[in-house]
């Protein structure tokens, strides 16, 4: 419009170039409006999820200290729903595990056995029911004194970029001090040395592979660097370094052969005859040194016992037994 007023002479040359001049700041400040805008709105559902979260409710902490289980643990009718879902996870499940037992909790992807480890260590609270140690309900437990005595090895285990020795010993550091106190005073003791614990856990001749337990592991500060399942052996034996009444593997390696899972889960069994074990897995060749099996399907137990008689009733296990026979034969 301002070329066609130029050019019909009815504006002059300088009043033209005003106009370009005012029309190009426009365009600069239309633009960058528009941008702040869409600024704005992005904004906004960041700082509507920081409002947000101040409305979620706090959860309470327990008032009772837990005092270590002498007899069961017990689950009865435990229902759960994660927030913002339309369909429970647990369905009513109850089980009863008795101090010192070796229970297989087994069942398909998706069918509930990870969010059943969650609230058996009250990481979770029930929605519905509850779960009890020797009649101590975890929700009215200080949480704290709770996860003192549960030793607890999940799938997704943290690659600490650490040395071997704090590796291990990060789970119980007053038990790493101890025995650092004991190398020093060169007193002896009864209880398995770090040394003798990863040597059971990943093999004699591991150590000496990576240099010892005071090498630097990972490759984020020019350390040593493991396969996954070199990893997966420290971190059980993380979790047999720390001092529980109860310790919950929850599928730490489920990324392994079968055949090598089963190994590793067997030398695992032997060593903690005296403790009360929890092994949660969709594979169930470690299922014949258990004490009791526990299949969840679709977040109930749909059955519970050892491993001959689950598969004599023909039912959920020997199914899920009959497919996987082929890695253990």
């Amino acid at each position: 419009m301002a070329f066609f007023l130029l050019v019909q002479g009815r504006i002059s040359p300088g009043a033209f170039a005003a106009c370009l001049s005012a029309f190009t700041a426009y365009d600069s400040s239309l633009q960058t409006f528009i941008a702040m805008l869409f600024d704005a709105v992005a904004t906004y559902h960041v700082v509507e999820d920081y409002y947000d979260y101040f409305t979620v409710p706090v959860e309470e902490d327990g008032s009772r200290g837990y005092r270590p289980f002498q007899d069961a643990i017990s689950v009865e009718d435990v229902y759960f729903r994660y927030s913002g879902s339309d369909r429970d996870a647990l369905k009513g499940l109850s089980c009863r595990i008795q101090k010192g037992e070796h229970v297989v909790i087994v069942g398909e992807n998706g069918s509930g056995k990870t969010t059943f480890a969650k609230i058996l260590t009250g990481a979770y609270l029930p929605s519905a029911g509850h779960v009890s140690y020797d009649r101590q309900k975890t929700g009215e437990l200080r949480r704290r004194s709770l996860y003192d005595h549960i030793s607890v090895v999940l799938q997704d285990f943290v690659h600490y970029q650490f040395t071997l020795r704090e590796n291990i010993g990060i789970s119980c550091l007053r038990r790493m001090a101890e025995e650092t106190a004991r190398a020093e005073k060169k007193a002896g003791t009864d209880r398995m040395t770090m040394e003798e614990l990863v040597s059971r856990v990943a093999g004699k001749d591991f150590l000496q592979k990576i240099g010892g337990l005071d090498v630097q592991i990972g490759r984020e500060f020019g350390g040593e660097e493991l396969s996954g399942g070199e990893w997966q052996k420290i971190a059980i034996a993380r979790g047999l370094w720390k001092d529980s009444d109860i310790i919950i593997l929850d599928e730490p390696t489920s990324a392994l052969d079968p055949l090598v899972e089963y190994d590793i889960l067997s030398k695992f069994v032997e060593m903690i005859q005296d403790k009360t074990s929890v092994i949660i897995s969709h594979r169930v060749g470690i299922c014949r040194s258990a004490d009791k099996i526990i299949v969840i399907k679709g977040g109930k137990m749909a059955e519970c016992g050892r491993h001959e008689e689950l598969l004599e009733k023909q039912g959920e296990y020997a199914r899920i037994w009959r497919e996987q026979a082929k890695w253990y034969a």
